[in-house]
């Protein structure tokens, strides 16, 4: 099943290193032969790891095995750069390898299942009733799992669980407050708006962004005011409340004569060009 290389040397290692002095602190089950791989769920093939031997012994798994035996290790792997409650961090190069090589797996692997090829697209009712559901699901936790489950209440009732996530670790809490540069402050937004001002747009979002004006130039609006059927940026720049006809109902004052007028004869005959103020 392993071949015969320093990786399952080294594998085999941890392993009985875990095995003699098992840690006291945080640890995780892990099979020994994983359970993808044909192991079982006996004593003898689990073994108590720290979160970053098992992130380890991981790695090395993908190195220890070939075909597709390889790819559902990097799956599992992969599993690691998306689990928030697993108590390790890890650096951008690892997740950014884990995920290229489970993107690469995968499409190796879906290029021969004929099934994955053939898949018909899903109806409008398993649309709706995916939806469904998911409007009434709700995320609940016991303080140590968190599940997103349509039957929330029955978990609350009789599992001793409580609505709401999982919070998320102090640490990394605290490591993200230590690096305000990362987050989305008004100083950190500012920062990236001068980087990306003035740089030329690509062809491929110039064309999204003509397709997105055209879209917009078909769909037709009726004035409230004159009934007039216009697009949507015709609208905004002389329809609704720019309108002429409410302009025409608007009556202003002028502060020389004091006499009421229409928008458009103020300016016309009021304001600056009033009688009163010329003759004054």
């Amino acid at each position: 099943m392993f071949n015969n290389s320093k990786y399952t040397k080294c594998y085999f290692a941890i392993i009985e290193q875990a095995k003699k002095c098992p840690s006291n602190g945080y640890t995780e089950r892990h099979h020994i032969i994983p359970k993808s791989l044909g192991g079982g769920n006996e004593k003898s093939n689990i073994v108590r790891l720290t979160a970053r031997a098992h992130f380890i012994c991981h790695k090395l798994l993908i190195r220890m095995v070939e075909g597709q035996s390889k790819y559902k290790m990097i799956e599992a792997l992969a599993i690691f750069s998306n689990n928030k409650n697993r108590k390790l961090t890890l650096n951008s190069r690892d997740i950014a390898q884990i995920r290229e090589a489970n993107s690469q797996a995968s499409s190796i692997r879906n290029k021969s299942n004929q099934y994955y090829l053939n898949r018909p697209p899903a109806s409008d009712d398993l649309r709706s009733l995916r939806s469904e559901n998911a409007k009434q699901s709700r995320w609940v936790n016991n303080g140590a799992v968190e599940k997103f489950t349509k039957d929330w209440n029955m978990f609350i009732q009789h599992h001793n669980f409580q609505l709401g996530r999982l919070p998320f670790d102090e640490d990394w809490i605290a490591k993200i407050i230590s690096y305000p540069n990362k987050m989305s402050t008004p100083e950190a937004n500012a920062k990236k708006s001068k980087a990306l001002k003035g740089r030329p747009k690509t062809e491929s979002h110039r064309r999204s962004l003509s397709v997105l004006k055209k879209q917009a130039a078909q769909v037709k609006i009726n004035c409230t005011h004159c009934g007039k059927s216009v697009d949507f940026h015709n609208y905004n720049k002389w329809h609704g409340d720019n309108c002429s006809t409410v302009k025409s109902r608007v009556k202003v004052e002028c502060e020389h004569c004091r006499t009421h007028a229409t928008y458009a004869n103020y300016r016309r005959w009021h304001g600056i060009n009033c009688k009163v103020f010329k003759g004054s």
